[in-house]
């Protein structure tokens, strides 16, 4: 489903690219495939347009824990 959700929020940018909910909508999905690198700008972007978004500032603060811990993984070996 996450798949199908990022075919539809990308369309829904190509029309308008600074729609909040579909920055948090591409975000979450991104987040649900576990491709947080990818889905951080997009959580930026929600908090560009939507400064007091909870959704997006938890969204943004979720994938930056997990690229950190993604990184202590790498650097110990695990």
């Amino acid at each position: 489903r996450a798949e199908e959700a990022l075919v539809w929020f990308d369309r829904a940018l190509q029309r308008e690219p600074h729609n909040a909910f579909a920055l948090r909508g591409k975000a979450s999905a991104l987040g649900q495939l576990w491709r947080y690198a990818e889905a951080l700008p997009y959580w930026e972007d929600a908090i560009a347009v939507e400064p007091d978004s909870l959704f997006a500032i938890l969204g943004r603060d979720q994938a930056r824990r997990e690229l950190a811990l993604a990184q202590e993984r790498a650097a110990s070996g695990i």
